[in-house]
């Protein structure tokens, strides 16, 4: 009977192929369209999702309030903060720190590079984090001072294998660091990038009271909570925790202490500032958009399979006649309608597969991610759903035609005549339902358009099309005015100055005390030091 089905669907396939090829590209477009919404979406949401106790890290924040600023979250925290948290609370469990240092000089004999990402991370950073280690312990491989632990991609820089590279030493500022672990290359699905690693415990030899200095902020720090802790009943303690560590009895007006989870630090930081420690930072909330308009998208070209198909039902009164007069059963013809459509549905989804392997590489090109198809094709489980999904699609677009097709009144059709008068009230609804849609979605393309068109052409107050920004280090800033001298030399430069963070970045905010007519008070505002030619 199957195989009957088959034929006949076939058959009709091949007697009218515009019609199928409309229909079957139609839905595949819809299909291929909302794979890549998913993918993309499944990108987003894998952040950080690799590491086993996900659910028991949170990263430690602050709600910042001085005068002179706004009142703002930031992720930054004191390096007082860890190591006292994990003495003073039980609920606290393990905690580890994260300071970032960019563009580092790394040294082996000869060979000198600039590290984009150099992390000084505590010895329980690889307790907290599962980064894959390739060679090395990772729960003693950055207990001592000046232990480095290399990407694979980093040691190969610098030696000619990882196995050589283990026990060697490489120079970090003057400072000889032994390498004693080699970590897997990062994931592109982890909020932390670096190239290596260095202990923590580095800067404690320098400085004996770097873990109980509090005040400045420049560090990240994470928790590892004990599980099934309330966390709210545990920020509630934080006020005391600051009286007690911090000599200004105002301190909880300026500083409020609150947990992140890991899961959050990727999806839900769009408000949180000075989060330089955040690689391809995304606002959650864009995530229930997509789903949305994958949503519509799906809709709207189920809804023109589902009219196409019973728009061509006109053509098949009297095939459906005959067959019914010969002693077809209705239950068999609506059978072999969901079959059918099941059959077109299936075509459509190895076409949107097909079209998704094509343009998937041009679509990670425009939008910067490596988005991909193959861990469908890896686990079983995965394409029994993408089988699964197509049969469901089918069923449920074929279920209103089929029963369309097998309600003709077969004395009107025998007779020459139509399927009966009037019209159908759900056909004409799912034709506004699907014209509705589509204008909604052109409508919003047209605005996000405009809106994109004004964030490009507005006018921010300086000509950025002639100028360039060049990132520099410590040591490139000790030779600025020679840079400046030589680039003046340009005919084609018009000026050179310097700033201390870059325009767009969050200014830090920095304490003035000013004597006015009532006496002395303290203003933090947001300021940058710059070069004087600055404003020119």
């Amino acid at each position: 009977m199957i195989k009957n089905y088959f034929a006949i669907a076939w058959r009709k396939i091949r007697q009218s192929p515009m019609y199928a090829f409309i229909n079957i590209f139609s839905l595949a477009i819809g299909l291929a369209s909302c794979m890549i919404i998913y993918l993309f979406i499944q990108d987003e949401r894998s952040f950080d999702a690799f590491h086993s106790q996900k659910e028991n890290i949170y990263r430690l924040d602050e709600i910042q309030n001085f005068t002179g600023t706004n009142v703002q979250k930031v992720a930054l925290s004191m390096p007082g903060m860890g190591p006292n948290l994990v003495k003073e609370f039980p609920e606290v469990r393990n905690f580890t720190r994260f300071m970032n240092r960019q563009k580092v000089l790394v040294q082996k004999d000869e060979k000198r590079l600039l590290l984009p990402n150099l992390a000084i991370v505590d010895s329980t950073f690889l307790e907290i984090f599962d980064f894959e280690v390739l060679m090395g312990d990772r729960s003693t491989a950055l207990d001592e001072p000046y232990s480095i632990m290399l990407t694979e991609e980093t040691a190969l820089k610098f030696f000619n294998t990882v196995e050589e590279a283990i026990g060697n030493t490489v120079t970090l500022r003057g400072d000889e660091c032994k390498v004693t672990g080699i970590l897997a290359n990062l994931p592109e699905n982890t909020h932390m990038r670096f190239d290596a690693l260095v202990s923590m415990a580095s800067i404690t030899r320098q400085d004996p009271e770097f873990n109980d200095r509090w005040g400045s902020n420049f560090l990240n720090t994470y928790l590892l909570l004990n599980p099934k802790t309330d966390v709210k009943t545990l920020e509630e303690k934080f006020p005391a925790f600051l009286r007690a560590h911090m000599s200004d009895p105002d301190i909880n007006k300026y500083y409020v202490l609150f947990l992140q989870r890991l899961d959050q630090v990727h999806l839900a930081s769009s408000d949180i500032e000075h989060d330089y420690n955040n690689y391809r930072k995304f606002n959650g909330a864009y995530l229930d958009i997509f789903t949305i308009v994958a949503v519509f998208i799906l809709l709207i070209a189920a809804v023109n399979f589902m009219n196409l198909t019973t728009a061509r039902a006109s053509h098949r009164w009297k095939e459906i006649g005959v067959r019914k007069t010969i002693g077809a059963r209705k239950g068999q013809l609506f059978v072999q309608f969901i079959f059918e459509s099941i059959l077109l549905a299936c075509l459509a989804m190895i076409l949107a597969l097909l079209l998704d392997l094509v343009f998937i590489p041009i679509v990670n090109q425009l939008i910067g991610r490596q988005l991909s198809l193959l861990p469908f094709f890896k686990e079983p489980a995965n394409l029994l759903f993408i089988v699964l999904s197509a049969t469901t699609l089918g069923l449920l677009t074929g279920i209103y035609p089929s029963f369309y097709m097998t309600s003709f009144n077969m004395a009107r059709v025998l007779k020459g005549g139509g399927k009966g008068d009037g019209a159908s009230v759900f056909r004409s609804s799912l034709v506004i339902l699907q014209f509705g849609l589509a204008i909604a979605m052109i409508v919003s393309t047209l605005v996000v358009i405009q809106q994109l068109t004004f964030i490009e052409n507005k006018d921010i107050g300086f000509e950025k099309d002639q100028m360039m920004l060049i990132d520099m280090n410590g040591d490139v800033n000790a030779k600025f005015e020679n840079l400046r001298t030589e680039f003046k030399r340009s005919p084609f430069v018009l000026g050179v100055t310097a700033s201390g963070q870059r325009l767009g970045e969050n200014f830090h905010q920095w304490g003035f005390k000013v004597k006015g007519d009532t006496g002395v008070f303290i203003l933090t505002p947001s300021n940058v030091n710059v070069d004087y030619e600055y404003l020119s």
